[in-house]
């Protein structure tokens, strides 16, 4: 088993790599805009009361933070919540990801693979600069 020090530098010079500039922070999947992030917001949110919380960030922040702190498994303070789409970046996601269960929260174990759909990076659209 790699060690996890590993496990993170691989995994960032794969997404330095790819299109992925977002991600949904309840599923963990990856996307190269943030209009695309919110489309599956809105997408997913006539399914799921979640996904719909995470779209409403501008509407109601309110109902948007505390969305935003279950799918990321953290207590985010709304200083920290960057402007616009920034809490969606891709580092600031994996920066906070299930933070508090460093700080004693109940949570498994977790290697890389476990925490992010590597399957998911085969749905995103590639993007040119």
């Amino acid at each position: 088993m790699a060690s996890l020090q590993r496990q993170l530098n691989t995994l960032k010079k794969v997404l330095e790599k790819t299109s992925i500039n977002v991600i949904c922070p309840l599923c963990l999947r990856g996307f190269s805009r943030a209009d695309v992030l919110y489309a599956h917001f809105r997408q997913e949110g006539g399914e799921d009361t979640m996904h719909a919380g995470l779209a409403m960030k501008q509407a109601d922040f309110g109902t948007f933070i505390s969305c935003y702190e279950r799918a990321m498994g953290a207590s985010i303070p709304s200083s920290m919540l960057r402007d616009g789409h920034e809490c969606f970046k891709t580092w600031f996601i994996v920066e906070n990801y299930r933070r508090d269960a460093e700080n004693g929260a109940v949570h498994p174990d977790a290697s890389l693979g476990e925490l992010f759909n590597f399957d998911a990076l085969d749905d995103c659209e590639s993007t040119c600069v």
